[in-house]
């Protein structure tokens, strides 16, 4: 009798007396919760919500627009929540603890235009997306604004301040 052979005799002759189920490691059962629900959090990003720093960015917009001879449809809606997305659901508790609520200066360099969206390129903080933005407007969803693909660059730069907020449900 091998080893193996020897090991699988004891467990079986002594399965009433021991759990051997409990000596394979668990795996976390498939779960169909939306994790964003059960954290409140719907996403994390930096929000523009000092009134100064809104005028900036509204100013810093409209020489965009002039800049580039753009013109946004009278039928679209105007973003009144500025923010640029940091990622979807919460933070890292390591990440959540030193950020949010930390002020972030935004680096303004270019605007992106596209068949539904308008949105303000910015750098300055991480973010899992790859083109970081502030969408301006929208014809039907802001979301769209991450598909936009024609960014302009903008003749001078400017600079935004926000804070890093989590959106709840």
């Amino acid at each position: 009798m091998n080893l193996r052979q020897f090991i699988r005799q004891v467990l079986l002759e002594s399965q009433d007396e021991w759990n051997y189920s409990s000596l394979t490691p668990k795996r976390p059962k498939p779960s169909n919760k939306d994790p964003w629900k059960e954290s409140g959090i719907r996403f994390t990003a930096v929000a523009i919500q000092d009134p100064e720093e809104i005028k900036k960015l509204e100013s810093g917009l409209q020489h965009a627009l002039q800049e580039h001879g753009i013109t946004i449809p009278s039928n679209w809606k105007r973003s009144h929540d500025y923010h640029m997305t940091i990622q979807l659901g919460a933070m890292q508790l390591r990440q959540r603890i030193a950020d949010v609520g930390k002020q972030v200066k935004l680096e303004v360099h270019s605007l992106g235009v596209s068949n539904t969206n308008i949105a303000l390129g910015v750098s300055g903080y991480m973010s899992k997306k790859p083109h970081q933005h502030i969408t301006v407007a929208f014809e039907l969803l802001p979301s769209e604004s991450n598909e936009i693909t024609n960014w302009m660059p903008l003749e001078r730069s400017f600079t935004v301040t926000g804070v890093i907020t989590e959106y709840r449900q």
